[in-house]
């Protein structure tokens, strides 16, 4: 390209040589032969007027594109973070699922469900006999009492309520599949002994916790008790 462009100024000056030449008389002086050429330099003024031109308008279009891939690069990186979110969020409901299908599980296993026919039916004859439900302390310390079976189903009940403190768990889900447990275990066992002499701060503390993420948040209102 600068090669031709040099070619075409050379040509338009000998040309212009050769026309004047032809044409007009031969310069008397310096000063004529330099007018001989007033014409090339207002050519050359007036190309180096158009290059000017043409490159701010090169340098324009570079800063359009330029701004143009930088907004498409913004969007291809607002819709990969949009795609890592979703996906984030997918796994974490599809973590709470597996969470709540596992305590769900944990609830049908074989210890849970013999531990729940013990407390239950120890349950059923102090109910029988007007008597009042045993707090945890004395669960704790006693040898004839159902101790590790009621301490089974606490646990159970305390991992819940943590786990759903914590947001670790589908609480939808998991009410759907356990409310009709939890509201029979919630108001014979759970609510009894919060409401009883309990003095130790541990077990008051457990108490509370489960009373409040699944007693009062879960809208439980079935019975039954295995």
């Amino acid at each position: 390209m600068i090669v031709l462009g040099v070619f075409v100024v050379v040509a338009l000056v000998v040309a212009r040589y050769l026309i004047v030449n032809r044409w007009y008389r031969e310069p008397t002086g310096p000063g004529e032969f330099g007018d001989m050429f007033g014409g090339v330099n207002a050519l050359f003024s007036g190309l180096a007027f158009v290059g000017v031109i043409y490159a701010i308008l090169l340098q324009r279009i570079e800063l359009q594109m330029q701004r143009m891939e930088m907004k498409r690069s913004i969007e291809a990186q607002e819709a990969s973070q949009l795609a890592l979110e979703q996906r984030l969020d997918l796994e974490e409901s599809l973590a709470r699922k597996r969470t709540s299908i596992d305590l769900y599980d944990e609830w049908h296993s074989s210890p849970m469900h013999e531990s729940r026919i013990v407390v239950d039916r120890f349950l059923e004859k102090r109910r029988n006999r007007s008597e009042a439900v045993p707090t945890l302390t004395d669960f704790e310390s006693s040898t004839t009492l159902p101790s590790k079976d009621v301490f089974r189903i606490v646990h159970f009940f305390e991992k819940w309520a943590q786990l759903n403190r914590l947001g670790m768990i589908d609480a939808v889900l998991l009410r759907g599949l356990l409310d009709t447990y939890s509201d029979w275990w919630r108001t014979n066992l759970f609510e009894p002994m919060r409401d009883s002499r309990e003095q130790n701060p541990d077990f008051i503390t457990m108490l509370d916790r489960i009373h409040s993420e699944i007693g009062e948040a879960g809208g439980m209102g079935k019975s039954g008790s295995n």
